[in-house]
């Protein structure tokens, strides 16, 4: 049962919440764990999820050269596609150890796509 607590979680709380489900939410959502963002309401859920980060660069003016810091990156697929796709250098920061594993792993080559723990 779930259950509200008197205070707001920690950071620690917070870190373990997401190295506990991590099977569960890859399984479920894959490496995108944010919502997307339906137009037509007949797009895939990855197809929502591109037109999210689509819309999130297009808002920010995202364009090759600039810096970006991704607070929360999860698992960094969407640092990865603002690099691949905008040609931005960017940095994504997860409080989630087995996030910033899988990020790291699945961007070995890139020197414009960094990951951070903490």
């Amino acid at each position: 049962m779930i259950t509200p607590a008197n205070t707001a979680p920690n950071l620690a709380d917070v870190a373990a919440h997401y190295d506990d489900l991590d099977d569960l939410y890859r399984s479920t959502w894959g490496t995108n764990i944010h919502r997307g963002y339906w137009i037509t309401g007949r797009e895939s859920a990855d197809e929502a999820v591109s037109n999210l980060t689509r819309l999130v660069a297009e808002r920010a003016s995202i364009r090759p050269g600039d810096r970006v810091c991704d607070l929360g990156c999860g698992y960094g697929a969407k640092a990865l596609v603002l690099n691949r796709d905008h040609g931005a250098t960017v940095t994504g920061i997860t409080i989630s150890a087995k996030q910033y594993a899988y990020a790291r792993r699945s961007n070995a080559r890139n020197a414009n796509v960094n990951f951070i723990l903490g």
